[in-house]
């Protein structure tokens, strides 16, 4: 499979809204990657994609939109820095926009363990003011990977700061879901 065919094919699954057939292509992209050498790096026309996608209403509204962002996670090694680096407005612009909350644990989770720098803590810092409850809750589990992998103990110790500001949302479900990431952590609540 080449990769206008994968964009061809995920473009046509989500004008349908057809998940299985979305799966399928992500599945079947990421196969080929592995099969990549250790060194190969994905198109550059694969990151406009997804920038572009990331934008997209339709792709919002999917269930299971989650499966095409994955992709960030499973193939990080294929992306270069500088795409990387390009995936991360779109990524910050789109969060609260899915009607599935997967795809934002998603997201939260590739910020924090993927990234995991100083950007990526400065996306999550901004995403948890956003007034979405549900994608909000999320926001934590990204700190937590970052206070618990980040290179530069200042990072941890500022994503730790705010998990426990988190500890204060007006939201329960927020406060619950930072409370889980301080357990995790094996910081004990007061």
């Amino acid at each position: 499979m080449e990769t206008a065919e994968f964009m061809a094919m995920c473009q046509d699954a989500i004008v349908k809204n057809d998940l299985e057939s979305l799966k399928r292509a992500v599945y079947e992209f990421s196969e080929l990657c592995f099969s990549y050498p250790t060194d190969a790096v994905l198109d550059d026309g694969l990151v406009s994609y997804l920038s572009e996608t990331f934008r997209s209403p339709t792709f919002h509204a999917m269930e299971g939109s989650w499966h095409l962002i994955r992709l960030i996670e499973e193939d990080w090694s294929a992306f270069t820095e500088e795409q990387r680096l390009r995936l991360l407005d779109p990524i910050e612009f789109s969060y609260n926009k899915y009607a599935d909350w997967m795809s934002c644990f998603m997201i939260s989770e590739i910020l924090g363990d993927n990234y995991c720098c100083e950007r990526a803590f400065e996306v999550l810092r901004r995403l948890s003011a956003i007034p979405e409850e549900v994608p909000r809750s999320l926001i934590p589990h990204g700190f937590e990977h970052i206070a618990q992998s980040a290179d530069d103990p200042a990072l941890r110790e500022l994503a730790l700061a705010e998990i426990h500001r988190m500890r204060g949302d007006v939201s329960e479900q927020v406060r619950d879901e930072a409370l889980i990431s301080l357990g995790r952590l094996g910081i004990q609540a007061e």
